[in-house]
């Protein structure tokens, strides 16, 4: 893949320090202050492009990860969101304070239930540790007329549509209130009782709009006709089929169907639920039995769309093959929720891992484009849960690369670098076979079997890693004197190389040849211009070291390096540059606002700019 130089000039976003900061802190669940906010609004709000941008950056902040329902459903729609829900409460809260008529206009138009939480529009309740209060999340204010007023048209506007999904939505969020304490506790805090007053005004005067009966004396509470509308709309929620029976009455097909439907983490407990073994016996027999069809079926269309992916990435397929797949890849997918990388990472790790789910969310939300050498940071402060993470990126990337060529080829710096063109654990000290060419004539174990699971492979490449894996210190400009030497020796190697023109290198970011990162990777910049010929394209990615207390960079860091984008660690924004890549040819530390611009997830914020 041609990859043309850097033009700064054609990106509209370039200098927009404050929207990077929001974008690489936010998107790690740094908490952003209104300053932070009033800042990034300065640089965009005179123009209705920065705008779009800088709304669609604040709903990736919330957005749910692959939440594609409803406005979604049936359509090819980017992947994206960070889940951070707070950060995002607190952006609604800005947008509703200092830009009222945007907030509307969005609620409106569905868009905060689209791409966040249902719950965010009706929080009210006090948050304690102890017996202090930590905050208080009061949205159905009364003394906020507007937003009382235009929610409840909004909620009415819900009950009295067609759209069973927000209607279940505000069913599960619009809690019904009360004024007297639980019966652990013996009384109820005051911040709490007025909470719930307001609460209990909404819904009178929601009741009162829908003719619904309700009866409120002193501090009884009786919201009949909600209670009964709500009852309806909760039924299917996997909680309430199970402590009501109601699961039981379920057929296999009707289970099949709803199992489909449900959310990744509520599945995971209804597997828990049913693989649930005391004294030898299953609770829901007929529902394991049901189950376990299900995994063996999905198994079985995850393998047989496996293979004909292979069949096209090598161009074997035939119009019949192309047709197939299409089908297979609707009956082998599973629902993976707000599932993102880490989250994956964090389940493998713990051996309990969904592997159904894994080998979806591989399948269908990772397609890169182009080829990428990934490079591993294989230092001593990598090891543990640093270079754990960067194992999974790196199978990733290797079992997803487009080409042949990307697949068996790995690279790793520590104070040295090493390449490494097939699984060979003997070379941990000397790099093995290098090109393709070579690989054909040696026997060697390839990094990637296209024929086997996801996880397989993650396994292999995992366990490879670790047996090479050497520590020490860290510099990042081994890179290009390593590669130089090897390419001394053989000199096939730089024409490899340059068919890599971009390189992932995974580290967390002590590079410390230099006497700062920034400076560092100026310094491997120059090497690689005079050592190798040619400048790479840089995909940094910042795996977060724990031990490294000051390791919140700034936001803005590596601002005005050309031919470099810079990942923080933040699996979204890792997700986003794997899975959602489009904009290649502009290649610099703001790469990452123009492609959240050009995602076409954002199509409907943009859409409702004002």
């Amino acid at each position: 893949m041609k990859v043309e130089l850097n033009n700064k000039e054609t990106n509209p976003f370039s200098g927009l320090r404050n929207c990077l900061k929001i974008f690489n802190n936010g998107g790690q669940g740094i908490t952003l202050s209104q300053d932070d906010l009033n800042k990034a609004w300065e640089e965009v709000k005179d123009s209705k492009e920065k705008k779009e941008m800088f709304f669609s950056l604040l709903f990736s902040l919330g957005d749910i990860t692959a939440r594609q329902h409803n406005i979604f459903r049936g359509q090819k729609v980017d992947s994206g969101g960070n889940s951070q829900r707070e950060i995002f409460f607190n952006c609604m809260e800005w947008m509703k304070k200092n830009i009222p008529d945007q907030f509307f206009k969005f609620m409106k138009s569905h868009l905060f239930n689209e791409y966040t939480c249902f719950d965010n529009l009706f929080r009210n309740r006090v948050q304690t540790q102890g017996k202090k209060i930590v905050s208080i999340k009061s949205v159905l204010n009364t003394s906020d007329n507007r937003y009382f007023n235009e929610l409840l048209d909004y909620t009415e506007s819900i009950i009295k549509g067609k759209n069973p999904y927000d209607k279940m939505l505000v069913a599960k969020f619009l809690t019904l209130p009360r004024l007297s304490p639980r019966k652990e506790h013996k009384q109820m805090l005051p911040q709490t009782k007025e909470l719930m007053k307001a609460k209990a005004k909404f819904l009178e005067e929601l009741s009162k709009r829908m003719n619904w009966p309700y009866k409120i004396e002193g501090n009884i509470l009786n919201f009949k006709g909600y209670r009964e509308w709500r009852k309806e709309y909760n039924s299917t929620l996997e909680s309430v089929l199970f402590s009501t029976g109601k699961i039981k009455d379920f057929d296999e097909i009707q289970f099949l169907e709803w199992l489909d439907r449900i959310p990744a983490q509520a599945r995971f407990r209804v597997r828990n639920r049913i693989m649930f073994e005391k004294e030898g016996t299953f609770k829901y027999p007929k529902l394991k039995e049901w189950y376990e069809k299900w995994e063996k079926y999905k198994e079985e269309k995850q393998a047989e769309q496996r293979v004909l992916e292979e069949k096209v990435r090598q161009g074997q397929a035939s119009v019949e093959d192309k047709v197939k797949l299409e089908k297979v890849k609707k009956e082998a997918k599973v629902t993976v929720g707000s599932t993102n990388f880490q989250e994956l990472y964090k389940e493998i790790l713990s051996g309990r891992i969904d592997k159904l789910k894994l080998e979806s969310f591989v399948n269908n939300k990772v397609s890169l484009q182009y080829n990428s050498l990934v490079i591993i940071d294989d230092s001593g402060s990598m090891g543990g849960a640093p270079f754990n993470f960067a194992k999974f990126i790196a199978s990733v990337c290797l079992v997803k690369n487009p080409d042949d060529d990307g697949r068996n080829l790995l690279g790793f710096f520590n104070y040295d670098s090493r390449l490494y063109g097939s699984m060979d654990r003997a070379g941990s000290k000397t790099p093995n076979s290098l090109m393709r060419s070579s690989v054909k004539n040696i026997v060697k174990k390839p990094f990637v079997d296209p024929h086997k699971s996801f996880y397989e492979n993650y396994q292999n490449i995992s366990s490879f890693c670790q047996g090479v894996f050497q520590g020490g210190g860290t510099r990042i400009n081994s890179i290009p004197k390593g590669f130089a030497e090897q390419a001394n020796n053989n000199p096939v190697l730089l024409d490899e190389l340059m068919q890599y023109p971009v390189w992932t290198i995974v580290s967390d970011g002590e590079w410390n040849n230099m006497y700062s990162p920034e400076a560092s990777m100026n310094e491997f910049f120059r090497d690689c211009e005079n050592l190798l010929g040619f400048r790479p394209f840089i995909i940094a990615i910042d795996i977060q070291n724990p031990n490294w207390a000051h390791q919140i960079f700034k936001a803005d860091r590596f601002t005005g390096i050309d031919n470099m984008i810079y990942i923080p660690s933040n699996p979204a924004q890792i997700e986003q540059i794997l899975t959602n890549f489009k904009d290649i040819e502009i290649f610099d530390v703001y790469t990452p606002l123009l492609s959240l611009y050009r995602s076409n997830r954002y199509d409907l914020v943009r859409a409702n700019v004002i």
